[in-house]
């Protein structure tokens, strides 16, 4: 029985397991029976691409572990690294904002030249009225200048983004469970380019009967035991109590969180597991 059955009917798959059922079990907190169980991944990442293109290179494979944010795949780019070079040679091109910035200086010195001359009346009202428009053009020109000058900035960034959606990374941290397409192939916003599963930390679900309700809280701690030949026994904490109940079986589920920072324990097994205070 898979796990999507279990889920659908616990009640079915605690009868795998007589010697611990449930409906004979006492308080979880006070109980000396064992719990069936079943420990999955926190989640399984169906990865796909925002952009589409042929496919050139698969950087992990199957059972690799990666890293949130590690490159895993790589679409062909040409066109994007093409445009993020030229983005990158206007945006550090100041040629144009140096010439105007020198022409305001100008301006700005002829200002003031020809203001010491009216006020000593050697130029006209007139001729200084010019200069003083030709100032605050070049003014206008400069802080022109200076808008481009941040859009072409922005254009470089906008270019560097879509070159970085060529490349897809992690969400997660994880184990690389199937790599769904090859060298190649294209891919489109549909496609399934890889699954993930999210093993730290795992989850443990257990189902109780509804008399149980109430006993367990989050906080509180079971000790786990993975069928064999996994074998062992790992502390796990309650995350999540359900609210909702299962009419049917009148069961309802409770989640646990258990640590696997070193990967020890796979996910997909069934389980065992006794509360404790």
């Amino acid at each position: 029985m898979n796990i999507a059955c279990y889920r659908l009917f616990p009640f079915a798959f605690v009868a795998l397991f007589p010697t611990a059922s449930l409906a004979e079990s006492t308080a979880p907190g006070t109980t000396s029976e064992l719990l069936d169980c079943v420990i999955e991944p926190q989640s399984i990442v169906d990865l796909g691409s925002h952009a589409e293109g042929i496919l050139v290179e698969t950087l992990v494979e199957r059972g690799d572990k990666v890293k949130e944010g590690q490159p895993l795949l790589k679409l062909d780019s040409t066109m994007e690294e093409i445009s993020a070079d030229l983005a990158r040679l206007k945006a550090e091109n100041e040629t144009d904002l140096v010439s105007r910035r020198t022409q305001m200086e100008y301006r700005l010195k002829e200002l003031k030249r020809l203001e010491t001359m009216r006020d000593s009346k050697t130029a006209s009202e007139k001729t200084y009225d010019q200069a003083d428009t030709e100032y605050q053009l070049a003014k206008i020109s400069m802080a022109a200048a200076e808008i481009d000058q941040k859009l072409a900035s922005v254009e470089h960034r906008r270019a560097m983004a879509m070159l970085e959606r060529r490349q897809v990374t992690s969400p997660v941290d994880g184990i690389v469970v199937d790599v769904l397409m090859s060298k190649g192939e294209y891919v489109h916003e549909q496609s399934q380019l890889m699954k993930i599963a999210e093993l730290n930390p795992l989850h443990v679900e257990v189902y109780l009967p509804v008399s149980d309700y109430g006993l367990v809280r989050q906080g509180m701690t079971a000790l786990v035991h993975p069928e064999e030949p996994v074998g062992g026994e790992y502390e796990a904490v309650i995350k999540t109590v359900d609210n909702v109940f299962d009419p049917a079986s009148r069961t309802f589920g409770v989640r646990l969180s258990l640590d696997n920072s070193d990967y020890r324990l796979p996910a997909g097994l069934r389980c065992q597991l006794k509360f404790i205070e």
